[in-house]
C-alpha cells in the first residue's frame, strides 16, 4: 500500500485527534489572550486546558467525563495548596512528601486516576516553582480552574459531534496492529529465515496487540450507546471488534513447524507465493482498519480471493507433480496451511461484508454474549482498597515512595546556587514524566527524555536564529504541539523533541529575546532531573522484574490449561459454547502476553538482576506456542464433528498430567504419583493406519478434486489433530523441564496415601 497508506493511517489514528484536541484547547485561548495583550497574565488558563487534555485517556465517555472533572477538582486543590505554601519554606517539603505519597498512590485504581495523579502533581511543581503563577494566588487559581473547565466544555463539545469518534478509531488500530503481526508471520515463508528472531518479533507484537484489546475492550463494552442501543453503527463496531479478536485468533492457529516447512518446500516456489499472498491480506486488513479510523466504508483494494485461487492452483499442480508415498504427509501438513489461510481470507471477506449493512440490517449483527464477563474486575473506589497498599508489599507504594524521595531531592537543587538550577519545576516535571514503577521503563525513558530534550533544544535554537517572522512561528508552534501529543503514547522520543521545540516557541512569544538561557535551563534541568530519577529508581525500593517471573509463569500455566481443557471437553463431546471459549481464550492471551511484557522489560533490567534469563525466555517461548497450537486445535472443536479415531481421553490426561506437573513445580508443592503415570500414558493410535490407507490409494478424493479448496479428507484432519495434540504434548513436556531447570530440582513426589 506504500506511503499514502501509512499517511493516511497516520492522519486518521486516535493519537493525532488526541494531539489536535489538545493543540486546538490550548492554542485558541492563547491566540485569543495574545490578540488583547494578555497572555502573559493569563498563561495559566490554556496550559491548564493542555494539563486537563494530558489526563484525557482513551475510555468509555461516563469515565472519561468523571475522570475530567476529577481531574479539575485535584488541580484546583493541589494548585491552592502548593500556592500558599510556596510562600511559607517550611511547608514546601512536607506539602511535597504528602502530596507526592497520595496524589502517586491514586495509581492502585488504575490508568485513569493514574494520570489525574501524575498531572496533579506537575500542577504542584508549577505552582511550587513557575514564575508564571505571579503573586495574585485567587487570580492564578480562576484562571487555571477556568483553563481546566473550557478543555471540558470542548471535550463535551466533541464527543456530541463525534460520538462513536474515538470507539471507531481504537478498533481501526486493532486492525492496522494485526496487519504488522501477519506481515511478522508471512516472513516465516521467506527463505532462510530467522526463526527466533521473528518469534521475538511476534511475542513483543502480541504485547502491543492485547494492551489495545484490553482498552479497546474497556472503550466498547462499557459504553452503553454501543452496547444498548440497536443502530448501524453501534452493533456494526461491536461485531468489527469482536472480529479483530478472532481474526487474531486465525492467526494464531496458523503457527506451524516452519523449520520442517522449510525443509520440505524451500526448493520449490511455493513458499515464496505463500509470503506474497500473506502480504496482499495484510493489506487488506489495513485498508479495513485505516477505513475505521476514518468513518469510511472499506472496499477491497486487489482482487485477493482471485490471488488466493491462483495459489491454490500452483499447489495443486505442484502437488500433482510431485506427491507420493513419502512425502504425502507434508503435502498434508501444507494442505492445511493453506486451509488456514482461506479461513483467514474468510474472515477479512465477512469483515468488507458487515461494512456493506444497511439499517435494515442492524439487528442481524447481533452477538448474544455477556460482554460484561469480558471486562476485567477493577479496584473498587473506596478508601480501603487505597489504604489497604500502604504496605511495602505493593509496587504502588514503593514507586510513590521513590518518586516522593526525588521530588524531595529535586526541590533541595533549587538551593544549590553552585549548581545554576534555571527553573526547579522543570526539575520536577522531569522527574514525574520519567519515574515509572519498573525500572526498566524508567531507565529507557530517562535516554529517550535527554535525547530528545537535546535535539529539540538544538532545533529550536536553530529556528529561533535563522526565523523572525512570527505567522511562521506560530505555525511551526502549532505543528510542534500537535505532533507532540500525537506521539506521546507511543513514540516518547519523538514526542520530547517536539515538546521541547514547543516550550522553546512559546516561552519566545511570552517572553522574546532569552532563547540562550531558555536553552542552557532547559538541557541542565533536563539532566539533573533524569539523574536524580535514575538514582532513585536504582537505589531505593527498586522492584525487579525477576522476582514477578513466577507470578506471571503461575498465571500462563493456569490459563493455557484451562484453555486446553475447554477445548478438549468440546472435541470429547461434539458440542460447542462460544461465550465459554472466548472468556478461556481471552485469559489465555492476556496471560501470555503479560508474561511477554514482564520477559521483555526484564532484559532492561542490570545484568545482575536479570535471573535466568535464558530459562524464562524458553518459557515464554513454549508458553506462546502451547496457546497457537491450542487455538488450531480448537478449529476442529468448532465443526461439531466426532473424531471417534482420536484417542482423546488418554491425550487428554496425558497432557493436562504435564501442564500440572508445572504447575505443581512453580509453587513448589509436591504432587502425586499418578500424573507423572498419566504423563507417559501411550494413547492409541488409530492415525498411523488411516495414514497408511491413504498412502496405498492416492487416488483419494482430494487428489481427483483438484480445485477445491476447502476440501480436506478425514484421514487429513485425524492427522493434522493429532500432530497438533503431540505438538502440544511435546511443548508442554519443554516447558516443565525449563521450569525444573528454573529451579535446578526434579520434582517431587507426594507420599502415597494409604
Amino acid at each position: 500500500m506504500g506511503y499514502r497508506a501509512e499517511l493516511q493511517k497516520f492522519v486518521t489514528s486516535q493519537y493525532i485527534h488526541f494531539g489536535i484536541r489538545i493543540t486546538v484547547a490550548g492554542v485558541l485561548p492563547a491566540v485569543i489572550l495574545a490578540h488583547f495583550g494578555l497572555l502573559r497574565s493569563y498563561f495559566l488558563f490554556p496550559l491548564a486546558a493542555v494539563f486537563m487534555g494530558v489526563t484525557d485517556q482513551p475510555g468509555p465517555f461516563i469515565r472519561r467525563r468523571n475522570s475530567l472533572i476529577l481531574a479539575m477538582i485535584s488541580f484546583f486543590l493541589v494548585a491552592l495548596t502548593a500556592a500558599l505554601a510556596k510562600n511559607i519554606p517550611a511547608l514546601v517539603f512536607p506539602t511535597i512528601l504528602v502530596l507526592g505519597m497520595g496524589l502517586t498512590m491514586l495509581g492502585v485504581y488504575g490508568n485513569r486516576l493514574n494520570s489525574v495523579g501524575v498531572m496533579s502533581l506537575i500542577v504542584m511543581s508549577i505552582f511550587i516553582g513557575s514564575p508564571l503563577v505571579g503573586h495574585d494566588i485567587v487570580r492564578s487559581l480562576l484562571t487555571f480552574t477556568a483553563g481546566s473547565l473550557w478543555f471540558i466544555f470542548v471535550f463535551l463539545l466533541i464527543h456530541s459531534l463525534q460520538p462513536y469518534k474515538l470507539a471507531s478509531q481504537m478498533i481501526g488500530e486493532n486492525y492496522l496492529e494485526l496487519s504488522e503481526f501477519l506481515k511478522i508471520k508471512a516472513r516465516f515463508y521467506l527463505p532462510n529465515p530467522d526463526f527466533d528472531k521473528l518469534l521475538g518479533q511476534l511475542l513483543t507484537h502480541q504485547i502491543a496487540i492485547k494492551n489495545l484489546q484490553e482498552n479497546t475492550r474497556e472503550t466498547v463494552f462499557r459504553t452503553r450507546t454501543i452496547i444498548q442501543e440497536a443502530t448501524t453503527t453501534s452493533r456494526l463496531l461491536m461485531m468489527m471488534f469482536l472480529n479483530t479478536i478472532d481474526l487474531h485468533e486465525k492467526l494464531l492457529t496458523s503457527e506451524s513447524d516452519y523449520i520442517k516447512i522449510q525443509e520440505s518446500f524451500s526448493k520449490s516456489d511455493l513458499l515464496k507465493r505463500i509470503h506474497d499472498y500473506l502480504l496482499t491480506l495484510a493489506d487488506e486488513i489495513k485498508n479495513i482498519g485505516i477505513a475505521l479510523q476514518s468513518g469510511t466504508k472499506a472496499r477491497p483494494i486487489a482482487g485477493y480471493e482471485e490471488q488466493l485461487r491462483l495459489l491454490y492452483g500452483y499447489y495443486f499442480s505442484f502437488r500433482n507433480e510431485n506427491i507420493n508415498a513419502e512425502n504425502l504427509e507434508n503435502f498434508m501438513v501444507m494442505k492445511q496451511i493453506l486451509i488456514r489461510i482461506s479461513e483467514t481470507t474468510d474472515v477479512v471477506t465477512n469483515i468488507y461484508s458487515i461494512f456493506s449493512q444497511d439499517i435494515s440490517m442492524a439487528k442481524s449483527l447481533s452477538t448474544g454474549l455477556d460482554y460484561a464477563k469480558f471486562l476485567p474486575k477493577e479496584p473498587k473506589l473506596n478508601f480501603k482498597v487505597y489504604l489497604s497498599n500502604f504496605s511495602l508489599s505493593s509496587q504502588q507504594f514503593r514507586h510513590s515512595v521513590r518518586i516522593t524521595l526525588a521530588l524531595l531531592l529535586g526541590y533541595a537543587f533549587s538551593f544549590a546556587d553552585f549548581i545554576g538550577v534555571g527553573h526547579t519545576y522543570w526539575i520536577l516535571i522531569t522527574i514525574i514524566a520519567i519515574m515509572k514503577p519498573a525500572y526498566s521503563i524508567t531507565k529507557s525513558r530517562n535516554l529517550l527524555r535527554v535525547y530528545g530534550t537535546v535535539c529539540g533544544g538544538i532545533a529550536a535554537y536553530l529556528i529561533l536564529y535563522f526565523i523572525h517572522d512570527e505567522i511562521v512561528l506560530l505555525i511551526l508552534l502549532l505543528a510542534s504541539m500537535v505532533l507532540c501529543y500525537t506521539f506521546l503514547r507511543n513514540k516518547y522520543f519523538i514526542a520530547v523533541f517536539f515538546m521541547t521545540m514547543y516550550i522553546f516557541l512559546m516561552f519566545n512569544f511570552v517572553n522574546p529575546g532569552h532563547v540562550n538561557t531558555i536553552f542552557k535551563d532547559r538541557l541542565l534541568d533536563t539532566f539533573v532531573g533524569g539523574v536524580v530519577a535514575f538514582a532513585i529508581s536504582y537505589l531505593v525500593l527498586p522492584v525487579w522484574e525477576h522476582t514477578q517471573n513466577i507470578e506471571y509463569m503461575k498465571k500462563t500455566n493456569s490459563s493455557n490449561l484451562k484453555y486446553f481443557e475447554t477445548v478438549m471437553m468440546f472435541l470429547k463431546t461434539s458440542t460447542y459454547d462460544d461465550q465459554k471459549y472466548r472468556l478461556r481464550r481471552k485469559d489465555a492471551i492476556i496471560a501470555l502476553a503479560n508474561l511477554s511484557d514482564n520477559f521483555q522489560r526484564m532484559i532492561s533490567d542490570p545484568k545482575e538482576q536479570r535471573s535466568k534469563l535464558e530459562t524464562v525466555h524458553q518459557f515464554v517461548n513454549t508458553a506462546h506456542l502451547i496457546t497457537a497450537y491450542t487455538a488450531s486445535l480448537s478449529q476442529y472443536a468448532k465443526s461439531g464433528k466426532p473424531y471417534r479415531d482420536i484417542d482423546f481421553d488418554n491425550w487428554q490426561k496425558k497432557i493436562t498430567a504435564e501442564l500440572t506437573r508445572t504447575s505443581f513445580i512453580l509453587k513448589n508443592q509436591k504432587y502425586d504419583e499418578k500424573f507423572l503415570k498419566e504423563s507417559h500414558l501411550i494413547p492409541e493410535d488409530f492415525v498411523s493406519s488411516l495414514l497408511e490407507k491413504r498412502k496405498q490409494e492416492l487416488e483419494e478424493k482430494e487428489f481427483r478434486q483438484e480445485h477445491d479448496m476447502t476440501y480436506i479428507s478425514y484421514a487429513g484432519e485425524i492427522k493434522n489433530i493429532n500432530e497438533l495434540l503431540i505438538l502440544i504434548y511435546n511443548t508442554s513436556r519443554e516447558q516443565r523441564r525449563s521450569v525444573e531447570n528454573y529451579y535446578k530440582t526434579k520434582p517431587a513426589l507426594a507420599p502415597e496415601r494409604s
